[in-house]
């Protein structure tokens, strides 16, 4: 899931797109709040962030 430059912000380029997918998909099946997501799949903050970015790009 690529994002343009101008839509991404500042900071390091995403690079772990997998495991965040799978921290997102984690919680929309369990229904748990985000900050509960397992740590395996990255910091809760940073699958949330992304998850709402995607959402208003219209990724979702």
């Amino acid at each position: 899931m690529p994002i343009d430059p101008e839509n991404r912000g500042r900071g390091r380029r995403p690079e772990q797109n997998r495991a965040v997918v799978n921290g997102i998909l984690w919680r929309l099946r369990c229904g748990a709040p985000w900050h509960d997501v397992p740590p395996k799949y990255g910091s809760w903050n940073t699958i949330y962030r992304r998850f709402r970015r995607w959402s208003e790009a219209g990724v979702w």
